[in-house]
């Protein structure tokens, strides 16, 4: 395969990749303004990753806070240092 050959073979493959930018699990039109579209004909629902935070105010055991993430705090209330 010459040098022209892999350019253009490069060119239409990265080409193609980003045609498809959303990701639709059981649907084959996912919404046009999200990344993830989950569809739901079984009536289930979605598992959040388990953490145990040490607090309110403490992303431990992640590194750091992040604005819109979404996990299931498995710590009891009890436990947890609030925010002062």
């Amino acid at each position: 395969m010459n040098k022209k050959t892999k350019i253009i073979f490069l060119f239409l493959f990265f080409s193609i990749i980003n045609l498809h930018a959303q990701v639709g699990i059981v649907t084959n039109n996912p919404n046009k303004d999200a990344v993830l579209d989950l569809s739901n004909e079984n009536q289930k629902g979605l598992l959040l990753p388990n953490v145990k935070l040490l607090g309110t105010n403490d992303p431990t055991p992640l590194t750091s806070h992040v604005k819109g993430m979404h996990v299931y705090n498995t710590t009891p209330k009890t436990e947890l240092e609030t925010q002062k």
